[in-house]
């Protein structure tokens, strides 16, 4: 990897696609659902081996930040250096434009590896050789997104059109368009287009750039973002933000305020043996189970079973 390359932990969703397991109070993120490990925590070491803790930056919410801080630091106390914590979630276009400005301050030339916390990804060596790819090409001043070839119809993911191959890039293309979150029969349809992919979430973008962008597609919420943390307070590492100047940010994904509006956007397809772990059937398949299909996190007693996710 670059020497300037800065990972960005996404850690401040309240998802609840997979309750009551996963609730506000406890996301999913946060849960050590595979028996590995939280989510959060299987993030942040694969975030270790692209570039030192302490360059790894998480952004959370004050709801989460003690279990966010509590989880990094029964890895390496390093990744507890740059924890960014809102007042509130202002959705993730404000999450990643404060990352880009701290980011930024580092290191000028500093390049975003953002990545969502909640996610499971079984190829962790597929996804290294993707990074270094896709931060050479981000180095040339582009936005590089990782796509997901469907295994099925999902209506709750969003879809990335891709276009031409991008020379001299072998394997990376340029995007038409995004589909974001389609109904049954759209995604049906979707799904079975051979060029077409679910949007992971993970991209990698100089801080630079993607500052750039925000400022020319949202001018209001990159000033806002600018002044909030301009005005930002740092105790014992932790970056916060008074909720007098951040609640009134405009409340935008990355995808809406940038990814579907820049012309510096680039696809990489990869197979990751990616999943959001957005339902119990997900969570099923991605379990690990001994002889007799039993899949057994936490304190969980069972007697005369067969083929069950038992989870306390």
């Amino acid at each position: 990897m670059v020497a300037d390359i800065f990972p960005v932990l996404l850690a401040g969703g309240i998802g609840t696609r997979l309750w009551p397991l996963s609730r506000e109070i406890n996301p999913k993120q946060f849960l050590n659902l595979a028996g590995n490990g939280s989510l959060l925590q299987q993030a942040a070491l694969r975030a270790k081996k692209t570039a030192p803790p302490e360059r790894v930056i998480t952004v959370t919410t004050e709801a989460h930040y003690h279990s966010v801080h509590d989880q990094l630091s029964e890895l390496d106390l390093a990744l507890t250096t740059n924890i960014l914590v809102e007042p509130k979630p202002r959705n993730t276009a404000t999450a990643i434009t404060i990352a880009a400005f701290y980011a930024k301050e580092c290191a000028e030339e500093a390049i975003l590896l953002v990545t969502p916390t909640d996610h499971v990804i079984e190829d962790d060596e597929l996804i290294y050789q993707a990074f270094e790819r896709a931060t050479h090409i981000a180095s040339l001043n582009r936005i590089v997104t990782l796509g997901i070839k469907p295994e099925h119809a999902e209506t709750g993911f969003g879809y990335i059109h891709r276009g031409q191959e991008l020379e001299p890039f072998e394997g990376a293309f340029e995007i038409k368009s995004f589909t974001e979150k389609p109904d049954p029969m759209n995604a049906r349809r979707l799904a079975a287009t051979s060029d077409v992919y679910w949007n992971s979430g993970i991209f990698i973008s100089p801080a630079k750039t993607i500052l750039h962008e925000e400022n020319s597609f949202e001018p209001e919420l990159f000033l806002m973002s600018h002044n909030a943390f301009s005005q930002r307070h740092v105790d014992n590492a932790v970056t916060r933000f008074t909720p007098e100047n951040y609640l009134d940010i405009p409340s935008i994904s990355i995808d809406k305020a940038v990814m579907e509006r820049s012309d510096k956007l680039v696809l990489i397809p990869i197979d990751l043996g990616w999943s959001d772990i957005g339902s119990w059937e997900k969570l099923w398949e991605i379990s690990p189970r001994d002889e007799n299909g039993i899949s057994a996190v936490g304190d969980v007693m069972f007697e005369a079973c067969q083929n069950s996710l038992l989870r306390s």
